[in-house]
């Protein structure tokens, strides 16, 4: 009750304060300011166009043995990553762990005996409870910047690469976004291997952790953070909605008895989920944040760095949740 009533609470505070934000007419006097709702056929037709003339463009300056080396070469120019952040990084990671530790042995590992729920669920639940906190806290932060930052992060796009520099200093809340980021996954990438209950998905759980840490490291060290924060905020919740359900379907036998209402609960963040998914991974995704690496980047700033490499990373994405939207389909099928 207390985790659906939070839910609800985070739900109505920021969903309003969101619709109010992004139903603002964009200044028409500011360069490449996007609507709410962009085209999807004029948006991806001038990706498709734009990103195949800057890699034949870019290809054509050399072999590709070339290129990556070139590119290579970039990386250790332009990556700033200090032992100052990796220290902060480490510390959070150990916080964390600690903080899970000791909150499994005061309270998580009784609350399913106090509700007697299945032997199957109560093992399972301590981390899924503990990964709907993260997630919860992680959203609210990233949702924050992305609606009160100056600088429109969601609509104005250029906005994601004007007075890009290596090695900028990084804003505080961004900085410590990064940081509590970075640390969190670095702990459930520890969390998965030695704490969390072993599931049939372990090995492509492991390998998720480690991308991210990467990516989000990357993104962090050549100072491409705006599209960072972007990212989070519409990956993070389908997270939090997806670990909510699955800690609500925990709750649907008790005591032996099964409850129909928490099975309801669970379908109904199950179905805001999906709505989630449609339309932050698959609609929104390609249309800010693809755009603005593909398109928005080479207007802005035409001598950047990294264009092939992070397109094709940010392209490998959206295909992984292109092919995981099938699996999604097939189980409502079901």
């Amino acid at each position: 009750a207390f985790v659906t009533s939070f839910g609800r609470a985070v739900f109505f505070l920021f969903y309003p304060l969101f619709v109010l934000k992004m139903c603002e007419i964009p200044r028409k006097d500011v360069f490449f300011d996007t609507p709410l709702f962009p085209n999807p056929m004029s948006v991806g037709k001038e990706i498709i166009e734009t990103f195949s003339k800057q890699s034949v463009q870019i290809l054509s300056q050399g072999s590709i043995g070339e290129t990556f080396s070139t590119g290579f070469e970039s990386l250790l120019k332009y990556f700033h990553f200090g032992m100052e952040s990796i220290l902060h990084i480490m510390i959070i990671a150990t916080a964390l762990t600690i903080l899970r530790l000791v909150l499994e042995w005061i309270i998580l590992k009784r609350i399913p005996k106090w509700f007697k729920l299945e032997k199957d669920s109560g093992r399972k639940f301590p981390e899924g409870i503990w990964n709907l906190s993260i997630y919860t806290v992680a959203w609210i932060w990233v949702a924050g910047i992305v609606i009160y930052h100056k600088k429109s992060l969601f609509f104005r796009l250029s906005s994601h690469w004007q007075n890009w520099k290596a090695g900028v200093e990084v804003e505080p809340e961004i900085y410590w976004l990064y940081m509590f980021q970075i640390g969190f996954y670095t702990h459930f990438l520890f969390a998965s291997i030695f704490i969390n209950v072993k599931r049939k998905d372990f090995l492509m759980i492991v390998v998720h952790h480690l991308l991210t840490i990467s990516l989000l490291s990357w993104s962090y060290g050549v100072r491409y953070y705006y599209i960072g924060v972007l990212v989070l905020f519409l990956q993070d919740i389908g997270d939090l909605l997806l670990e909510a359900g699955k800690t609500l379907v925990y709750f649907k036998v008790m005591n032996g008895k099964k409850y129909n209402s928490m099975d309801n609960l669970a379908n109904s963040v199950f179905a805001m989920f999906v709505c989630c998914w449609f339309l932050c991974r698959l609609y929104w995704f390609p249309m800010k944040v693809v755009y603005s690496t593909a398109v928005a980047s080479i207007l802005v700033c035409p001598n950047g760095h990294f264009y092939l490499p992070f397109n094709i990373l940010l392209f490998i994405l959206y295909c992984m949740q292109v092919y995981w939207t099938y699996f999604i389909v097939k189980l409502l099928y079901k």
